[in-house]
């Protein structure tokens, strides 16, 4: 077979129904959002110096040099190693072969662990890093610095050497990202209770601060760790709400106003310390950090991704924390701006309408202010054009808005919603179809005289064909709406 007929083969459908491939679709489309993501949220950090993330240093470093370096480092004089170690560490930043260079070297992984043991301090910095570095590589690394190196780098966090401890937490912060049978292994290391310390008590310190905070997240992002943790208590998020408010009114480090909203976010996956986090006022203070990142440029993605998130999750469940909260009206607005900005990336979008849905099915306040800022006329033009989850979160946040007040039934209709209602259950993707039924049919009970729209926008024949749905709910729907507002049997 030539290779033009191969390359052909790559663009062929699979012997599968229309339904079929757009299934798959989705889900690819999926699976490249959720990547996207991820990468907001990367866990693992190689470290550089300040002066190495502008420069390009691929292809430096070649295998040959890095196994001569790998052999060196381990005897001759302490300055000759020092300038060594920076090199490897440089080198282990580079490529993952590289690591795999090093590693395959005798004795090169149990001399590093030797110099980050030894007395000399500019000697343990330096391996610690090259430690970090070798710990952001593959699963493999990871493991491999984790088993050799992590019970003296979890004993230096409770020494008086800041630089030390600051490397110490971002190398153990790499391997706490590297799923739960390492952050199992660090918390039966006794991880958690230096890292608490420094947290609480080194805000002097705000590099270290900011590595430790850093690693904590990654710890915390194990659900089952964070909720049988009783660190994590209404003195803990006080003072990391205590801490990210000094930096933002000093013009700190965005990067760990980043780290807080990280660690924020992953203790908000545990419904369990909802009460504590709530009692805090963590909700009007997340919402002071989204008002001040709103405009911002730089980082503006990476720090309201998780922020978006922990506010969705601490508003999922009605209180009267949120309701106080939202009263002001700050929260609703930035909201809006937010969807209605170019370059927000879909993924978070949707996250922003899943918010706004938690906080609106809750609050009367929340949806008046969405009519007040027009959101509900947006909404409603946004409909046609987006996929199926988008489309879900949309419809239930004009049900909420519909729910609260019946007056924007006249606006809604006349923004075009029920076209756009017509484009959703056209595409007959089950849940935004159920849903944009529901709406239909509520719409059609407050305001009767909207028939004729329907029909002109060939809302009926859409119904009738949704009376053979597979989806037994929506055909039940479709068959009530036709039966009982244009008498159909």
């Amino acid at each position: 077979m030539t290779e033009s007929n191969k390359r052909s083969l790559l663009y062929k459908f699979n012997p599968t129904t229309p339904h079929q491939r757009r299934e798959q679709q989705r889900t690819t489309d999926f699976e490249q959002r959720k990547r996207k993501r991820q990468e907001l949220l990367k866990s693992k950090r190689i470290r550089y110096e300040e002066e190495e993330e502008t420069e390009v240093n691929d292809g430096h470093f070649t295998k040959d040099q890095a196994k001569i370096l790998s052999e060196s480092f381990q005897k001759g004089p302490l300055l000759e190693r020092l300038h060594q170690l920076k090199a490897i560490r440089r080198m282990m930043s580079q490529d993952l072969s590289l690591i795999d260079v090093f590693l395959s070297v005798s004795n090169s992984l149990p001399a590093l662990v030797g110099l980050l043991t030894s007395n000399d301090s500019n000697l343990q910095v330096e391996a610690a890093w090259c430690i970090t570095n070798l710990s952001a590589g593959s699963d493999h690394h990871c493991n491999v610095a984790l088993k050799a190196s992590a019970p003296y780098l979890i004993t230096y966090l409770d020494g008086q050497n800041i630089e030390l401890k600051d490397h110490c937490c971002w190398a153990l912060g790499n391997m706490a990202a590297n799923g739960t049978e390492c952050q199992t292994m660090l918390q039966r290391l006794g991880l958690l209770t230096p890292l608490v310390n420094i947290i609480m008590t080194c805000s002097y310190a705000p590099q270290l601060m900011q590595s430790a905070l850093f690693a904590m997240a990654n710890m915390m992002s194990n659900n089952e760790i964070c909720s049988g943790f009783p660190s994590i208590n209404v003195e803990f998020i006080s003072r990391l709400l205590h801490f990210q408010r000094s930096q933002l009114n000093t013009g700190g480090r965005s990067g760990t106003v980043l780290e807080i909203c990280r660690l924020l976010f992953h203790i908000s996956c545990s419904s369990s310390k909802h009460s504590v986090m709530l009692s805090t006022g963590v909700f009007s203070e997340l919402t002071d950090v989204l008002v001040q990142h709103i405009l911002a440029t730089d980082n503006m993605i990476t720090i309201i991704t998780p922020l978006i998130r922990c506010l969705g999750n601490l508003a999922f469940q009605p209180n009267d924390f949120i309701d106080s909260a939202v009263k002001d009206g700050r929260l609703v607005k930035c909201l809006s701006q937010l969807l209605q900005a170019g370059n927000v990336p879909f993924f978070l979008q949707k996250e922003v309408l899943w918010v706004l849905n938690n906080v609106t099915v809750v609050s009367a306040a929340a949806s008046q202010q969405c009519m007040d800022n027009n959101l509900h006329t947006y909404l409603v033009g946004l409909l046609h054009s987006q996929p199926g989850n988008v489309q879900l979160e949309i419809v239930t946040c004009l049900l909420h808005l519909l729910n609260h007040d019946v007056t924007i039934c006249s606006h809604l209709i006349d923004s075009g919603l029920i076209t756009n209602i017509g484009v959703v259950m056209k595409r007959a993707e089950t849940e935004p179809t159920e849903l944009a039924l529901c709406l239909l049919e509520q719409i059609l009970q407050i305001h009767s005289e909207v028939k004729p729209v329907c029909e002109e926008n060939e809302i009926v024949s859409t119904l009738e064909s949704l009376t053979f749905s597979s989806d037994p709910r929506v055909q039940a729907r479709a068959s009530d709406i036709l039966q009982v507002h244009w008498g159909h049997v």
